[in-house]
């Protein structure tokens, strides 16, 4: 659930991807990570359909390649339209035809929707739930998991009682719309390709929607021009919930008693902004470096393990305290931060949310996977997830990473190869990318993922 202060927007179960748009090839695509379905796991969906039928063959081949490569990349599949099959139309009559914008067929939107119950909260029905459920102040940090209407209050009473907002999955729908029926709200569409498609049809362009999920509530409130297609098999409704609330917004019920009043500015105040530089902090690990970190770091004496902790005030897991970077005085980071979190970290934070170190592989990193917020939250009682973004710093000139596979993989086949410890069949089956200096690479949550020998990277 995000909730961003006072008149905030708090979203519940929103699916995140990623859209990219080629301006040369003025072509669309997007992939999402779908809800957890109910046997447990993530379920994804990772597709992108290009469709250049209308060009020469040649050219739509040259197009269709484009695309895939750049797809594949990311572990993201490419259905591709080559052709059709009868028809006398010349190329120009079909090319005239499908500027025909009265044509939904010929604009599609997607991947995504969903309905949104849009409300704004209210002292009494607060301090009401809050009576009836027996709710007390001890109660009021983020659940690591909603699953009831209770769960929903605490977490949103929390955020009203923190003064901002935040992001929380919400595991059982009924509870959302039931807590959404007790306040004055509005149901809408939500997602950017739905809204987009109901703009352009008041614009008197109609699209065609390609949807998550869809349900009576979505036909009703698409736009009556258009049409649509969904990659559910059933009827389902998985709605978000977007909160509102004034400032000065209070909510008393027996001994709570929350009060939200806007958050002063943060100040510096007389404290002079020193730099200070940070010795290495370079944590045990279970692969080799290749003694680059030290070449990086202006030939410090330093040891060959392979990674270097900057600026970090988290231990490693429960290996405190391992991790943990110390100022050029000694001093702990982690320390120093918890005297004055609001001078170091800014209103409303108690850690920064990001690791950053240099990685130095002497070897090949093994194959892996890390969790979205959303695994993290719901099995690792964490709220966050690891999306990696990597700088190249310097690579030999052979060097490659592993970035997703090159093909589908079924279930059954990848846990085969890890039963039977078939590297090579494993590995085989990846993306490999080439790197060198300067390069960016975004690896994102649930993508399978290998550093190659001989890589320095930020």
């Amino acid at each position: 659930m995000l909730i961003n202060g006072p008149r905030a927007v708090a979203h519940v179960n929103q699916p995140q991807g990623h859209t990219t748009r080629d301006p040369e090839l003025h072509t669309y695509g997007s992939w999402r990570h779908l809800r957890a379905d109910p046997a447990g796991g993530p379920v994804r969906l990772t597709s992108v359909m290009i469709d250049g039928s209308l060009k020469p063959f040649e050219e739509n081949i040259a197009i269709t390649r484009k695309v895939t490569d750049s797809a594949h990349v990311l572990g993201v599949s490419v259905e591709g339209e080559l052709g059709t099959i009868g028809g006398n139309d010349s190329y120009a009559e079909a090319r005239h035809r499908s500027t025909d914008m009265a044509d939904p067929s010929r604009v599609v939107l997607g991947l995504g929707g969903c309905v949104d119950y849009e409300l704004k909260l209210t002292a009494d029905v607060l301090a009401q739930l809050v009576a009836d459920y027996g709710i007390v102040a001890a109660e009021l940090t983020s659940p690591v998991t909603v699953t009831s209407e209770r769960d929903l209050v605490v977490s949103i009473l929390g955020y009203v009682a923190r003064g901002g907002g935040g992001e929380h999955f919400v595991a059982a729908a009924p509870a959302l719309e039931h807590f959404a029926s007790r306040f004055p709200h509005r149901v809408a569409l939500g997602g950017t390709s739905v809204r987009a498609g109901i703009l352009m049809s008041r614009l008197g362009v109609p699209s065609t929607l390609h949807l998550v999920s869809v349900d009576d509530t979505v036909r009703r409130l698409l736009p009556p021009d258009g049409a649509y297609l969904s990659s559910g098999v059933e009827d389902t409704l998985h709605p978000h919930l977007i909160v509102q609330y004034d400032q000065g917004l209070r909510i008393r019920a027996g001994e709570l008693d929350i009060s939200h009043q806007p958050t002063p500015a943060p100040t510096i105040g007389p404290r002079p902004m020193t730099v200070d530089v940070l010795p290495a902090n370079q944590p045990e690990t279970f692969y080799r470096g290749a003694g680059r970190i030290a070449g990086f770091r202006n030939g410090a004496a330093l040891t060959d393990r392979p990674e270097d902790w900057v600026g970090l005030g988290t231990t490693r897991s429960d290996l405190g305290p391992s991790g943990l970077s110390t100022l050029s005085d000694g001093r702990l980071l982690a320390d120093v931060i918890a005297d004055d979190p609001r001078w170091w970290l800014g209103p409303q934070r108690t850690d920064t949310g990001v690791l950053v170190k240099l990685l130095d592989a002497g070897q090949r990193l093994p194959l892996h996977v890390h969790p979205d917020r959303r695994f993290a939250t719901a099995h690792l009682a964490s709220p966050y997830g690891k999306t990696e973004a990597w700088v190249i710093v310097s690579a030999r000139p052979d060097a490659y990473v592993h970035l997703g596979f090159a093909r589908d993989v079924s279930a059954d086949e990848l846990a085969g190869w890890v039963a039977d410890q078939q590297t090579g069949q494993l590995l085989d089956a990846t993306k490999k990318v080439p790197v060198s200096a300067g390069d960016a690479i975004l690896c994102p949550a649930g993508l399978p993922h290998a550093i190659g020998d001989g890589v320095l990277l930020v």
